[in-house]
């Protein structure tokens, strides 16, 4: 069964558009804890993701509608970058950081006829020869500027590394330490309300913060709702992605076809290694 990080995880719900979805509220957690601070978008979001992590061939057929993605502008290898599923879930490259290579001007002279044909060619190279990377960059970029020519470009300019995009540092729960941790982490959300005498359905305001003229009148002072969020609002929306994923799917297996209708491609490092 595939598995995927829970990095990408979100990176599902972000690519999607959820601004129609029809779902129920009280499914967020218990029917007795409402979460009223929620706003539409906000409880959208996290209805979806427990629809992904609870049955995601649902989550495809009735929910998943990709949002619309940008031209190639043909400036990167991986220009329309697509996450990696994996066959193992202690695969070597499961939390590696992002890697792009810049396209040298080389291949992509545009005055050129055939340039559209040598950057697929390139990109090809690119995603043939990154298990030589991995291995040597020396060998890799040598190989490479040999290929093709390359000489404008070094190879610390080419490389475009970062950080992996999304990546949350969260606590490895069990569901008898986390439930009692989100139950008492919702009291206190709704005790930081009612001490200051303010309905707690304010609090689905405090994205508007930090540009207060756009608060509906009777709000509370954009200070209160921005030491909500901070306090309340943020810790609980990671808590309860945590309990979803706990008590739904902790291994974070899906679907392998699925996957790939959401955009995903099999990780050239661990099936490559299967295939060999």
């Amino acid at each position: 069964m595939p598995y995927i990080t829970k990095s990408k995880l979100n990176a599902i719900i972000g690519a999607t558009n959820i601004d129609n979805l029809k779902l129920d509220v009280k499914y967020l957690y218990k029917p007795k804890r409402p979460l009223d601070f929620f706003n539409r978008f906000e409880a959208n979001r996290l209805l979806a993701f427990r629809l992904l992590c609870e049955d995601e061939e649902k989550f495809l057929t009735e929910v998943y509608t990709p949002l619309e993605i940008k031209d190639d502008t043909y400036t990167l290898v991986f220009e329309k970058m697509r996450h990696s599923y994996h066959r193992v879930n202690d695969c070597s490259t499961l939390n590696n950081q992002y890697l792009n290579f810049k396209i040298p001007v080389e291949i992509k002279r545009e005055d050129e006829s055939g340039w559209e044909i040598r950057v697929k060619d390139f990109r090809k190279w690119v995603k043939d020869h990154l298990h030589v990377y991995q291995r040597s960059k020396k060998d890799f970029f040598s190989q490479m500027f040999s290929d093709y020519h390359v000489t404008q470009i070094s190879p610390d300019d080419m490389i475009v590394e970062r950080d992996n995009t999304g990546h949350e540092d969260v606590e490895n729960y069990d569901l008898e330490t986390l439930e009692p941790l989100l139950d008492k982490v919702i009291g206190q959300a709704y005790w930081f309300f009612e001490e200051r005498n303010i309905p707690s359905y304010f609090g689905k305001y405090a994205f508007l913060a930090k540009t207060p003229e756009k608060l509906p009148n009777g709000a509370p002072h954009p200070v209160v709702l921005e030491e909500f969020k901070s306090l309340y609002k943020e810790p609980i929306t990671k808590l309860l992605k945590e309990w979803y994923m706990i008590s739904l799917n902790p291994d974070l297996s899906f679907n392998g076809n699925v996957l790939e209708k959401l955009g995903f491609q099999s990780c050239w490092h661990c099936y490559r290694e299967q295939a060999i």
